[in-house]
């Protein structure tokens, strides 16, 4: 791995001139500040792991009832079959696969399927977040951020 401290408008310019800076994760330690990690893709062979290529957040909802947003694609299912993060938080909008579901399937598109018996359902889709302004992006955790209202503008696909 290797770390290199830029500025946000320098990040910015990276991945404006060299597309394949687009394959970072970010840890926000101040809004001034990012801290670009590279790392590369690694294949897990579990159908609940996935990963953003490109811009975007997944987005999960806090204890405390309050958006977050992620790049950790390490998602579980709870004992309620709720699609969740690797801390626990359920995904937004979201995703319940039901106990007699026999195969799981997400798509590139975020669709996510399922079949029980012989029948496939769509039973929902991951959307990415994206930030306008995400200088105001603040880092409530190790893996997780939040946006403060007046500083970012939120848009999901």
């Amino acid at each position: 791995m290797q770390k290199t401290e830029l500025s946000w408008a320098e990040s910015l310019l990276e991945i404006k001139s060299n597309r394949s800076a687009s394959r970072r994760n970010i840890l926000l330690s101040d809004p001034a500040t990012i801290n670009w990690l590279v790392s590369g893709i690694k294949i897990t062979d579990r159908n609940l792991d996935l990963m953003v290529e490109g811009e975007g957040f997944f987005r999960v909802q806090k204890n405390d009832g309050t958006m977050a947003y992620t790049r950790d694609g390490h998602f579980t299912k709870d004992n309620t079959g709720r699609l969740v993060s690797s801390d626990g938080f359920p995904v937004v909008p979201e995703i319940i696969v039901p106990p007699e579901a026999q195969d799981f399937h997400i798509g590139m598109d975020g669709v996510v399927t399922i079949k029980v018996g012989n029948e496939k359902q769509e039973i929902g889709q991951i959307l990415l977040a994206n930030f306008v302004n995400p200088v105001g992006l603040r880092s409530v955790s190790y893996t997780h951020l939040r946006a403060h209202e007046t500083d970012s503008y939120l848009v999901c696909r």
